[in-house]
């Protein structure tokens, strides 16, 4: 099979999926998402014979396992302006954050405390 008739039977079986990549902006230090397409597939090697998609190691993906989403998207194009990054217009005490967070958490099902365990506690 030739390149190009893997190449189009690849695209026209899996297509592509929109999705948005983050990348920090630089100066601002806030991170910007650019939407960007992928092609629809778990796999990125395909067998020059028969153009199926096969795994790292030479192995046949069944088609019906190959792509990795199987409806369509309609993807929502960024805003044309930038949205202002929030800045709090005051500061709350650790009581106030305790209690706004343990609120939410009850919202949630959690009744017991929640304490953070891990790297730097």
């Amino acid at each position: 099979m030739s390149l190009e008739e893997i190449t189009e039977r690849t695209i026209n079986k899996v297509g592509f999926y929109p999705l948005y990549v983050v990348a920090n902006s630089g100066s601002s230090g806030f991170p910007k998402g650019k939407l960007v397409y992928a092609l629809n597939c778990f796999s990125w090697q395909f067998d020059p014979v028969s153009g199926n998609p096969v795994t790292f190691y030479g192995e046949k993906i069944p088609l019906t396992e190959f792509r990795v989403y199987n409806q369509e998207f309609n993807p929502v194009p960024a805003r044309e302006k930038e949205v202002p990054a929030f800045v709090p217009s005051a500061r709350i005490s650790e009581e106030e954050a305790d209690a706004i967070a343990a609120e939410f958490c009850k919202k949630l099902g959690f009744d017991e405390i929640l304490t953070r365990r891990g790297y730097r506690t």
